[in-house]
């Protein structure tokens, strides 16, 4: 796995929240991207809502990079939340390598990323009700397809799509659920 550690609880004692620092790192698409934007306005997002908390952000491909980002809060001990869908090769090993270059002081923690929590297939639920609900209306007769990345670099990779894919087939039994993956069968 590479370095700092990884956070057991999904929510840090509030008696830390005045002094912590998260950083959302994402994969990104490059400064100006539109999946770069998003990942600014969720920081911002969240800065209203926890206003004892500092949010910032870093990327992969993106401005600040992991260890750019990294040496700026060197031995500060940030919470870095990789904002991306599963456990794989960037959440496991380059997140961790490129943060450690940055901070060798490995002050730093991983948290899980939020694709592996629990509340994560019910807001994905929740986004494709209100879909499902529109088109409906407009008379169609919805199937859903869950696009994972995936890797043949780690096993795993695929294993949020699918569990995702498992809890919508549930909460819609009537509805057909798919999964695809860019970098693993199925394409």
């Amino acid at each position: 796995m590479g370095s700092g550690t990884w956070m057991n609880s999904s929510d840090p004692p509030r008696s830390c929240l005045h002094q912590m620092t998260v950083i959302l790192a994402g994969h990104g698409a490059g400064d100006g991207s539109e999946a770069n934007r998003r990942h600014l306005e969720l920081a911002e997002a969240l800065r209203a809502r926890r206003p004892g908390v500092r949010f910032g952000c870093a990327f992969w491909k993106g401005t600040p990079s992991f260890v750019e980002a990294a040496r700026s809060l060197r031995g500060q001990g940030p919470v870095v939340v990789p904002v991306m869908a599963s456990s794989g090769y960037y959440a496991r090993w380059r997140l961790p390598e490129e943060w450690a270059k940055g901070d060798p002081s490995r002050s730093f923690v991983i948290a899980p990323p939020v694709g592996t929590l629990p509340a994560f297939p019910h807001v994905v639920a929740n986004k494709v009700g209100e879909a499902v609900t529109g088109m409906r209306r407009r008379g169609l007769n919805p199937v859903v397809l869950l696009v994972g990345h995936g890797t043949t670099r780690v096993r795993s990779s695929g294993d949020v799509a699918r569990w995702v894919r498992d809890e919508l087939a549930l909460a819609f039994p009537q509805i057909e659920i798919l999964t695809a993956f860019l970098d693993e069968s199925p394409h």
